[in-house]
């Protein structure tokens, strides 16, 4: 056999063999992987199914309203004969006004049935009194800024609303059950009272913040919104926040610190919209339990006396101070100079222009929430 023959046999045999078959190859390959990846894909799209139906569920049960937020068309029958057309914000806002009211009037209840820490002065008629303007004011910047108007949002009237605003009413309340955690937030209570149970608290919620705001600063940049809502921020922190941070008596209550924060949670998903619910009840706890008290103490009511001229001032640098039933050792958050004046078991004390308690020494006082 010549050598062009013994080639061209062993060619053959190559070829029958099929190991060396560019074309076998070709034909089997993509039917032994498609044999093979059927059941995977098909796994996988199960659970994209099953996951899907369960995140709808999800979806339905917690942001479905009780009142559809609307718009709403009313019946010529109901409106003077033409129909009438009701946008979805005006909506929005009636179901948030008549929340608030009455979710401050339970919470006001609840803290008082459980026996909660409150002021027991503190009665419903004296919240309509002195703090429903400013609470209704509170309100407006909240649902504005918040976004609470805006579509994709699930209502006020939800379950994804209700059960976060809930917990955060409830949570700062029974929070202060913990004897480590009746303390509040000011320069001398910080410094000089303080346990170091309540630093670790403070560090984890701290941690927890941070990375709730990590998450809105990261999905503004990638939404292309981050530099609108710094801007928002900024604005509503100069001008509620500023002109009165400086001042020595500035008391940085939760009420305010949920309220001003709170409301820059407004993106559009789910865990920020929670944040929003969740510090909105923390705010309605403050107000509920000890009303909307001055950011800056008395301060602020030696200001209103003086200005005011009103009737238990001494002088226009001296104002009395009235206490029922005076314990013994009582600090105040001012410097009183007691007076050789007792009235049926009531003491009164007078005092100047009031000052601060020294965070750097650590002198006595205390009081506040």
């Amino acid at each position: 056999m010549s050598t062009k023959e013994r080639a061209s046999s062993e060619a053959m045999i190559e070829m029958s063999d099929g190991s060396n078959n560019p074309m076998q190859a070709d034909l089997s390959s993509p039917i032994e992987d498609l044999e093979s990846s059927v059941p995977e894909q098909e796994s996988e799209e199960v659970k994209k199914s099953r996951l899907s139906r369960v995140n709808n569920v999800i979806q339905k049960v917690l942001m479905t309203p009780i009142i559809p937020d609307g718009p709403w068309t009313l019946p010529p029958s109901l409106s003077f004969g033409s129909h009438t057309h009701i946008p979805r914000y005006f909506i929005s806002v009636c179901k948030f006004s008549i929340y608030s009211y009455y979710f401050t009037l339970f919470t006001h209840w609840m803290i008082r049935e459980l026996n909660y820490e409150h002021d027991p002065t503190y009665e419903w008629d004296v919240f309509l009194t002195y703090d429903l303007h400013s609470s209704a004011l509170d309100l407006f910047v909240f649902f504005v800024v918040g976004r609470l108007w805006s579509d994709g949002r699930c209502g006020v009237d939800s379950l994804g609303f209700i059960l976060p605003s809930a917990t955060g009413a409830w949570f700062f309340s029974a929070m202060a059950e913990w004897p480590w955690a009746r303390h509040n937030v000011s320069m001398h209570q910080i410094m000089c009272m303080w346990p170091d149970k309540l630093f670790v608290f403070v560090g984890f919620m701290s941690s927890c913040f941070a990375f709730v705001s990590f998450m809105h600063v990261y999905k503004g940049f990638k939404d292309g919104i981050i530099f609108g809502r710094l801007l928002e921020f900024s604005f509503t922190f100069l001008v509620f926040a500023y002109p009165i941070g400086a001042s020595p008596f500035f008391h940085f209550h939760h009420w305010f610190a949920a309220w001003l924060v709170g409301m820059h949670f407004n993106q559009k998903y789910w865990w920020s919209y929670t944040v929003l619910a969740l510090c909105f009840g923390v705010y309605v706890n403050g107000i509920a339990g000890y009303g909307r008290d001055s950011l800056l103490g008395c301060q602020m009511a030696y200001y209103n006396s003086k200005q005011q001229k009103c009737g238990h001032l001494k002088s226009e640098e001296t104002v009395f101070c009235f206490y029922e039933e005076l314990p013994t050792g009582y600090n105040t958050s001012v410097n009183f100079e007691t007076l050789n004046s007792t009235i049926e078991g009531n003491q009164f004390f007078g005092f100047g222009e009031p000052q601060p308690l020294d965070w750097r020494n650590c002198s006595a006082g205390g009081g506040g929430h």
